[in-house]
């Protein structure tokens, strides 16, 4: 082979060689930027909690209690009872769910420590929220 043509396939390995360089050091900053956000993510927690009461109202109804798709509880109410939740969202929504009718009733839950009411009118649930002190 000639010298020329040594040359020329010599730069081109290094300018191979710095490209990959390169390629490595992005995806590595990449990597790092994206796990750094994950972790710093993961350490917020919300210190907010929800008070759900089911009232006497409610007696014999087949419901399901659901806040963001999480099931809270799916039973027969048989008396009145409270639940102490915490929350674990930016935004909450609880959806209560007559399992018998397959209705659903959607509220949106206030960003700060609440009580929450849920009373029964005839086939509808009324939700009432009140703020915690």
């Amino acid at each position: 082979m000639s010298n020329r043509i040594r040359q020329i396939n010599k730069q081109f390995l290094i300018g191979n060689a710095i490209l990959a360089i390169g390629l490595i050091f992005i995806v590595c900053l990449f990597l790092y930027l994206s796990f750094r956000k994950a972790t710093a993510d993961s350490n917020s927690g919300y210190a907010e909690k929800y008070e759900l009461k089911l009232d006497a109202s409610l007696l014999s109804d087949s419901i399901s209690l659901y806040i963001n798709d999480s099931l809270l509880i799916s039973t027969t109410v048989k008396d009145s009872m409270a639940i102490e939740i915490g929350r674990f969202s930016e935004q909450s929504m609880l959806s209560i769910e007559n399992k018998l009718t397959g209705n659903t009733t959607n509220v949106n839950l206030p960003e700060k420590n609440s009580k929450v009411r849920i009373t029964k009118e005839g086939t509808t649930y009324l939700v009432n929220v009140f703020p915690m002190l």
